[in-house]
């Protein structure tokens, strides 16, 4: 979707914010010179500051952290309370690299509980840590619901939404903790779409196609595009969905 993101990405706004921020990769695409960056995720926020303040000392801490199967499950079981700062940052990101396909899910206690996966990707060099900082540095950090970003929305912003949503929305198995965004948040997410777009605030949101929601959405601009999934176990689950683009302004096929 990046591409057709950029594409659709207003070249002119005072400040760019991202309440849902996960991989951030529309934030780190555009670079842009004040943003605000938000998630529920406490873990993910926490990680984003201490790069920004120390990508070196959080390089040197996962060049500690050796890459088998035993100490991946070691280092998930350590309480994050009984680690200093920087090595909680190294943590998330080693346990986002070496897990199953990259999922980020909890238990109900709030404990990252996904096993390590057989195909995962390497540990980042010092020099993609300094990169990241670079660009954070121009960022505020909220950690909280959607709406708690929102509130630091202002006239001639920018905002880029895109709210997690699960597989199976008859069953919640922590995928991106418990109490995340799920489907009955939508209309909170709908009446802060009429809210920006009433103090001058330019949006895009993403979201999966689903007909009663993009009916919901026809008083925007919309474009859908198929995209390729790529979480689930086997290869042929991961197939191509309709994804919904809703703006308040013109959108274009990229």
């Amino acid at each position: 979707m990046l591409p057709t993101l950029v594409a659709n990405a207003p070249e002119r706004y005072r400040a760019y914010l991202e309440p849902f921020a996960g991989s951030a990769c529309l934030f780190f695409a555009l670079q842009p010179d004040r943003a605000v960056i938000g998630d529920f995720n406490t873990e993910l926020i926490d990680a984003y500051q201490i790069i920004a303040e120390a990508p070196k000392a959080v390089a040197r801490a996962l060049s500690n952290m050796p890459t088998d199967p035993g100490f991946y499950y070691e280092l998930r079981a350590r309480k994050l309370t009984s680690l200093p700062r920087v090595v909680r940052a190294a943590r998330f990101v080693y346990l986002n690299r070496f897990s199953f396909n990259g999922v980020y899910r909890t238990n109900r206690a709030g404990s990252f509980n996904v096993p390590r996966g057989e195909k995962t990707g390497s540990l980042p060099k010092v020099e993609s840590l300094v990169a990241v900082a670079r660009v954070l540095e121009n960022a505020t950090f909220v950690c909280g619901d959607f709406e708690k970003t929102l509130s630091h929305a202002k006239r001639g912003d920018f905002v880029y939404m895109d709210p997690p949503y699960r597989l199976d929305e008859t069953r919640m198995r922590g995928e991106y903790g418990y109490g995340a965004f799920s489907s009955c948040d939508l209309d909170r997410l709908a009446d802060a779409l009429i809210t920006l777009d009433r103090l001058g605030v330019k949006f895009l949101l993403s979201y999966k196609y689903r007909r009663e929601f993009s009916s919901s959405m026809k008083r925007w601009y919309l474009l859908t595009q198929l995209v390729r999934r790529h979480v689930g176990g086997f290869t042929d689950r991961r197939s191509k969905v309709r994804e919904l683009l809703v703006s308040n302004y013109p959108l274009v096929t990229a």
